[in-house]
């Protein structure tokens, strides 16, 4: 980058013959594919609706000690679901740290987001965020900060069906 140079690799079957040093390929000055550009399949995305509970998340922590927290409703708990309910995650992020919060076993969908699936959602200092999931798989599933040495030190919960 930043140079009047080019570096390529190139990736061939057997019996494939490598080309020549001076062989132009037309990829390498085209300005490529933005992730902005790509749509999912319909049948890939979380429908919208209106949430049959909601829980409030709050994170918090800080570095002296160093120790981090995940509440739910106030409690060190986890959040609870039946199977079948829309669930709306409203997670606060009260920390000067930022977090990428992960499920496992579901896929979340911002509100508005047309219905784009996530199962890691980063929370900047200090900021909010919504999010809904649909309990389609009973379990009990964890529910982390995706950092390991936040997690390890406390940011950790679940998602436990009722």
């Amino acid at each position: 980058m930043g140079k009047d140079d080019r570096a390529f690799a190139v990736i061939r079957t057997a019996g494939g013959q490598a080309p020549r040093p001076d062989v132009d390929f037309p990829e390498l000055s085209s300005t490529g594919l933005l992730l902005s550009s790509l749509k999912p399949a319909d049948r890939a995305l979380l429908p919208e609706g209106t949430p049959d509970r909601e829980v409030s998340i709050d994170l918090g922590g800080q570095m002296m000690p160093y120790e981090w927290s995940i509440l739910t409703d106030g409690q060190s708990s986890s959040a609870t679901v039946q199977e079948g309910q829309r669930l709306r995650m409203v997670m606060r992020n009260r920390t000067m740290m930022p977090h990428p919060m992960h499920i496992h076993g579901h896929t979340w969908v911002l509100p508005g987001s047309g219905g784009l699936r996530k199962d890691t959602i980063l929370l900047r200092r200090g900021e909010t965020m919504i999010a809904d999931l649909i309990a389609d798989n009973p379990g009990e599933w964890a529910f982390h900060c995706h950092n390991a040495y936040h997690m390890e030190t406390g940011m950790v919960s679940s998602l436990r069906y009722e």
